[in-house]
């Protein structure tokens, strides 16, 4: 015979065939473990993580590539881009893992962070085009989508700005990775800096649902 529910602290913690669920008693805002362990997340239960990779991780491609330079009293290392003409527009490009405990319901971000030195203070036109991946996908299809923004470089010279690219697609289920370019788009009436600027690093964000990929 199959054990009754049992409720504790008004409702708020509940165990049901060997499944403890914490929440506020709406079951849209909660924590569970199941029966084998496995820990879901749900509404405001949920997590926000990010993975940031710096430009030393990240590629300059053979057709109009950005420039791998040092940057500033510690010389770290930071794509620069020039005030291109439209023809050679500068580019880096990278792929990342999804990670395991990804919410699949929510659309990630990709975000940069940028400086430039002063010198001719403005907005940076950046772009990104990229293509999810699942096992026998094509890795060498073009972008399913692009999407660009519009930042604004900071009042202080070389002071790091962080610009999000929006409205990401979801990907689904079986995807496993991403595949991106970013380009400066210096030929954009939007993009009025008339110099060159750094880019410094990418940082993928999600929110987690779980706490990984259950093992079978």
């Amino acid at each position: 015979m199959a054990k009754p529910d049992t409720f504790f602290g008004n409702n708020a913690i509940r165990i049901s065939s060997g499944v403890v669920k914490i929440s506020n008693n709406d079951e849209v805002n909660y924590s569970q473990i199941a029966d084998d362990g496995e820990v879901t997340l749900g509404g405001t239960g949920k997590t926000i993580n990010a993975l940031w990779m710096d430009a030393q991780a990240i590629k300059a491609p053979l057709t109009n590539p950005a420039e791998l330079i040092s940057h500033g009293t510690l010389e770290t290392p930071a794509f620069q881009f020039a005030d291109a003409i439209e023809a050679n527009q500068e580019s880096v490009t990278f792929n990342m893992r999804l990670p395991n405990r990804m919410d699949r319901g929510v659309a990630p971000d990709i975000t940069i962070g940028w400086s430039a030195d002063g010198v001719s203070p403005g907005n940076c036109r950046w772009q990104l085009e990229y293509l999810y991946t699942k096992p026998d996908d094509d890795t060498g299809a073009g972008p399913q989508a692009t999407v660009a923004v519009t930042s604004t470089a900071s009042a202080t010279a070389d002071g790091m700005i962080l610009a999000t690219f929006p409205a990401l697609a979801l990907p689904e289920a079986t995807d496993i990775c991403i595949h991106c370019r970013i380009t400066r788009l210096s030929a954009d009436a939007l993009d009025t800096i008339a110099d060159t600027v750094e880019l410094h690093g990418v940082c993928l964000s999600w929110t987690s649902d779980k706490l990984g990929l259950a093992s079978s």
